[in-house]
């Protein structure tokens, strides 16, 4: 145990401060009164003239004409008052904290690190301090919440005193004056109101003041016992790194009997365990049962759905195999909430060690379920040497003994991780390759973890190697905890959107798959910044990582003449993320769900979601300039200062940006719109800031500047309606009746069932070709996009009724007139000439 350290020097409480200053007040007062004053005589020395007595100023009355008028504001100054004396919401249930206070500090107190003189391992230290800082943080938000009450209560006394005064002295006056009884009883009426609000208000105070007294002694109970914890932290970090023992063959049996010292200390802990479960049990009890008992609802309602979503969803075919042992995956959920909702100052160091080996647990039992047999040996193992570290009352008792079963936690893991590292294991154990590759990383470091502390517990430095056993092995153990956990809460989210009530939703209808990457990717950073946490408390290094924090949080940065503060940089980036994820999640929403619900005309849906998307990026980036602390007139003076730079250079930036707003709101042209664009025809798939994507019918996705849509002539097939008439030209061999042809292609262009009937086709008779009588066919199709196919099948049609009905289709004819021709060339075609009727 450390030498006893006297209470560090401490700055006075707020209520100690408050209390002298009133006292230094009235002293003044006094001093000031009873001073004699000093004048000059003739000859210029000081003479001492006689003082009477101080006279204090007589109340000023209220004239006979006011006295309704004031007794009214005395009325409303009542109400004003009781809302001061009503306790706010910082302040509801004092009565309560303060005891709940008083107990969590007595509890704390009789931890081994503050109540006994044995060695305690830093672990225990840096628990003790946490949770002391945060009894001390809530019983400073309380002395704060009774400091500006007892100030604002002695302020209403004071004002209270100086109307009293003035009212007793208008009653009196009233009364020499025989002013009408009706004022004068308003007057005695008033001031006894007043007498009765300064006797509420004096025990509203003197309450507040008592309370205060008693927080105050707190806090310094709590800054003592801080200072002890960080006195015995400094020599235990002393003591860490120094040789503490001999080589471990040097090493023999401690002369204590081990059994006898481990049950001193197991009986010193389980008093202590009972204690606070008779304080606090019940209440755990309660919480822990009814989370127990709605998970084991949920899980049991959700194993139907289950088997829907295993066959959706191919990455939670794995994890939903762990809703189909509900006990464990149930204790798996509740321990973990009540754990990370449960303030580490109400969480006793026997019930944590309880909890993670209940953790470790139902952890291996669910992973060793979904892993698969690869996997177990290396659960198994690793569960046991994790849940060693609750006997440390036995083996912790003799040195010898410590560090065999060091030895023996470090061996059995580090040889069960190293035969994972062989060749085609860990890809058994996960098939995908990237959770290969963090397997093998964390894998290899704990190796490298677990060989030191093997050295350093073999020569003499126990400390080292149980700080890097503990960190090493409780890290793994942790980040069995998180993947269990992460999968059930992965496959409980994926499960969810399988049931029924959430297949309603238009968003899971169409959406379902990219919901489901969201929750993947959201649940593995939550979990790996829950393991990082975790990992770095059993390391020890919470306290440095929390200094290293607050050294950035306070940094600065000079870059040039400018000063930047390092947080007001973090600041405006986690605003402008916040603001981007934001607003890509209300377009989501109101894309997927919201707008599709509401009749509304094409293209409407996009103006609406685009214009809120903008307006939400708009506000955020204000909001991150006065978060980081920047004034809006700078940014003023930034935008003047662009809109120059704009005005030179940046002409068709500008240009395409409002092009881009005429777009959202004229909505010339729509996503989804069939545009031809001089030589690109293709269908708009988005209008964005500058430019817009157009993809055509060939696949390819071209970029066009904003400005092009708006300033040159585009024919857009559908912006009124996605209707389209297809014509087909037919030529018929001359001697073929007209009207015949025009009824076979009505007949060929109403035989379609993509073809409209209003309107109906139509076909004309159109022009004397050189070798043929040309027609036309007009034929309407409901979509756009089915028009190619509509004319491919009414030509198809169109050739079979005409060859049906004898009429032919003639071949071009033409004319050839030959000026000169070679002799040889005039004798072969003779020659054919004549042999033509002979071969005939």
């Amino acid at each position: 145990m450390a030498h006893p350290v006297s209470p560090p020097a401490r700055r006075p409480s707020a209520s100690s401060r408050f209390l002298l200053f009133v006292t230094a007040a009235a002293f003044l007062s006094t001093a000031c009164q009873e001073a004699p004053v000093a004048t000059g005589n003739g000859s210029g020395s000081p003479k001492a003239e006689p003082t009477s007595p101080a006279i204090s100023p007589t109340p000023s009355t209220i004239a006979i004409s006011d006295v309704s008028a004031a007794a009214e504001s005395v009325e409303a100054l009542r109400r004003e008052i009781q809302s001061d004396l009503t306790p706010g919401t910082q302040l509801a249930g004092a009565d309560r904290q303060l005891p709940a206070l008083e107990t969590q500090l007595a509890g704390l107190l009789k931890r081994p690190a503050l109540s006994s003189d044995e060695e305690v391992q830093l672990v225990e230290l840096r628990d003790s301090d946490s949770a002391l800082r945060e009894v001390d943080a809530s019983a400073s938000r309380l002395e704060t919440a009774l400091t500006v009450r007892a100030r604002s209560l002695d302020e209403d006394l004071g004002r209270l005193g100086e109307l009293q005064g003035r009212w007793a002295a208008t009653a009196a006056a009233l009364a020499k004056r025989g002013a009408p009884e009706s004022i004068h009883r308003r007057a005695e009426a008033t001031t006894a109101t007043i007498e009765t609000m300064q006797g509420e208000v004096k025990g509203g105070l003197d309450e507040a003041l008592t309370q205060l007294d008693r927080v105050s002694r707190t806090r310094s109970a709590l800054d003592t016992a801080r200072a002890g914890v960080a006195d015995r932290r400094k020599t235990a970090e002393r003591r860490l790194f120094a040789l503490s023992e001999a080589p471990i063959w040097r090493t023999a049996w401690a002369g204590r009997p081990i059994g006898r010292a481990a049950k001193e200390v197991l009986a010193r802990d389980v008093a202590r365990f009972e204690h606070y479960l008779q304080e606090d049990g019940g209440r755990l009890a309660r919480r822990f049962a009814v989370l127990l008992l709605s998970t084991l609802a949920l899980l049991f309602l959700l194993r139907k759905p289950a088997l829907e979503c295993a066959r959706v969803d191919p990455f939670a075919r794995a994890p939903i195999r762990m809703i189909e042992r509900p006990v464990g995956a149930a204790m798996l959920a509740s321990l973990v909430i009540l754990i990370v909702t449960t303030p580490a100052a109400m969480v006793d160091i026997l019930f944590r060690a309880i909890v993670w080996v209940l953790l470790l647990l139902s952890s291996a039992m669910l992973l060793r379920k979904l892993l698969g047999r690869t996997a177990r040996r290396t659960l198994y193992i690793l569960t046991a040497a994790a849940g060693l570290f609750i006997l440390r009352y036995l083996y912790e008792q003799d040195p010898l003994l410590d560090r065999l079963v060091l030895i023996l936690q470090v061996c059995a893991v580090g040889g069960t991780l190293a035969a994972d590292l062989a060749p085609g294991r860990l890809k058994q154990i996960f098939p995908e390759r990237r959770w290969q590759r963090v397997a093998t990383a964390v894998i290899v470091a704990a190796l490298l973890l677990l060989a030191a502390a093997l050295v350093l517990v073999v020569i003499g430095y126990v400390g080292p190697a149980r700080l890097l056993r503990t960190g090493a092995i409780g890290s793994l153990g942790i980040g069995l905890i998180c993947l269990g956990a992460y999968s059930l809460q992965y496959a409980l989210a994926s499960t969810l959107l399988s049931t029924r009530p959430a297949r309603v939703l238009l968003l899971v209808q169409n959406r379902a798959d990219t919901i489901r990457l969201f929750l993947r990717r959201a649940f593995a950073v939550l979990f790996v910044l829950m393991w990082i946490n975790w990992s770095l408390v059993v390391f020890t290094l919470s306290d440095t990582a929390g200094r290293l924090l607050d050294e950035l949080r306070t940094g600065t940065a000079r870059i040039g003449s400018a000063t930047v503060s390092v947080v007001g940089i973090l600041t405006f980036l986690l605003v402008l993320a916040a603001t981007f994820f934001l607003a890509a999640l209300v377009r989501f929403v109101l894309e997927g769900e919201v707008l599709p619900r509401l009749r509304l005309r094409r293209g409407l849906p996009f103006t609406i979601s685009t214009t809120v998307r903008y307006a939400i990026v708009v506000s955020g980036v204000l909001l991150a300039f006065s978060a980081a602390g920047i004034s809006l007139s700078r940014v003023t003076l930034l935008a003047g200062a662009l809109g120059v730079g704009l005005g030179f250079g940046l002409q068709n930036l500008v240009s395409n940006f409002v092009s881009g707003l005429i777009l959202l709101f004229e909505r010339p042209v729509q996503v989804g719109d069939v545009v031809d664009l001089g030589s690109l025809l293709g269908e708009v798939r988005r209008i964005g800031m500058r430019s817009s994507t157009i993809r055509t019918a060939e696949g390819a996705e071209v970029v066009v500047p904003n400005a092009d849509l708006i300033s040159k002539s585009v024919v857009n097939w559908t912006l009124s309606d996605r209707r389209r008439r297809i014509e087909i030209k037919v030529g018929v061999a001359y001697g073929s009746d007209p009207e015949k042809v025009i009824d076979l292609l009505l007949q060929a262009g109403t035989g379609h069932p993509e073809a409209l009937t209003e309107p109906a086709p139509s076909a004309y008779f159109i022009g004397f070709g050189d070798s043929s009588l040309d027609f036309i066919l007009h034929v309407w199709v409901a979509r756009f996009e089915h028009g190619l196919a509509l004319q491919s099948a009414v030509r198809r049609a169109v050739h079979r009724v005409l060859g049906e009905a004898g009429i032919e289709i003639p071949f071009p004819q033409r004319d050839l007139n030959l000026k000169s021709v070679a002799p040889p060339v005039t004798e072969a075609l003779r020659r054919e000439k004549e042999k033509g009727p002979a071969g005939a």
